[in-house]
């Protein structure tokens, strides 16, 4: 069984004898392998007349399949309106990053935390 769905998987097209010729399998025995498999779906494909024909396996779904879904995500940074420490307002356009999520109070230099927003 594993002979003829083996070199089955390696042709886009051949017939049935010439799959009993490369595994050594007779026939009729082929025919039947090639039609069980196809119906338990361990081998795509189809078999018209006396050939078989691949199919394209289909892609894997269900529990256990790892799939990678991307999608972008825009955010927007929060600068507080006024400093904790000194209590100035903050103009977002007077401020000194310095790190991704921490800005410094133009006012008297204190460190000033950033929110990230979804929007």
């Amino acid at each position: 069984m594993n002979r003829v769905i083996r070199v089955a998987k390696n042709h886009e097209r051949i017939t049935v004898d010439e799959i009993a010729k490369v595994s050594g399998v007779q026939s009729d025995k082929v025919r039947q392998i090639l039609n069980e498999s196809i119906a338990q779906e361990t081998l795509y494909g189809a078999v018209e007349d006396d050939t078989f024909i691949r199919g394209e396996e289909p892609e894997p779904s269900g529990i256990g399949v790892e799939r990678i879904i991307e999608r972008e995500v825009l955010l927007t940074r929060r600068i507080p309106p006024t400093c904790h420490k000194c209590g100035a307002d903050v103009n977002p356009e007077e401020v000194d990053w310095v790190g991704p999520d921490t800005v410094r109070c133009p006012h008297c230099g204190a460190s000033l935390v950033v929110t990230a927003e979804r929007l």
